[in-house]
């Protein structure tokens, strides 16, 4: 019925606002979704022509921004789904370069490679300890021995 659906509608119109005022508070964007339950025009009522010219304008409006609303929703899912393309094809290709320089420098699997990584990093961080640990030694020999001229002078 025309109550009913109008109600439907007006329940949907709350839920909005609920989920609007929660993404407020998230601190998340929130885009309504363009509710149309309740079409005024399906119902015939026998009104003077007035009200129905109101009713037929107020329903073209609505379909007029469902309309818009589907065209912004259809663009979005399109640019969404060529980024989604492109970054499979961006991975694919980077999973393909990645395979031939493997099998190039004899490496069986992606698992080889950062285990050779790992190493790696490990014998750089090593290394970078015993530079550190050759400076310090080096500027306690110095302070020691600026400590045995000063000692001398006295």
């Amino acid at each position: 019925s025309m109550r009913e659906a109008y109600f439907k509608e007006l329940g949907a119109l709350r839920e909005q606002l609920h989920l609007k005022s929660e993404a407020d508070k998230d601190g998340k964007p929130f885009e309504a979704d363009d509710i149309s339950i309740f079409d005024p025009a399906v119902y015939f009522v026998d009104w003077d022509d007035e009200v129905s010219s109101i009713l037929r304008q107020k329903a073209a409006m609505l379909q007029q921004r469902f309309d818009e609303q589907k065209r912004r929703s259809t663009e979005r899912i399109s640019e969404l789904n060529e980024q989604l393309q492109n970054a499979r094809f961006s991975a694919n290709r980077k999973d393909m370069l990645l395979d031939a320089l493997m099998q190039k420098h004899g490496y069986k699997n992606e698992h080889t490679l950062e285990q050779m990584f790992e190493q790696q990093m490990q014998d750089r961080r090593i290394k970078l300890a015993k530079e550190a640990e050759a400076k310090r030694t080096a500027m306690q020999r110095k302070s020691m021995s600026n400590v045995g001229k000063i000692v001398s002078a006295v």
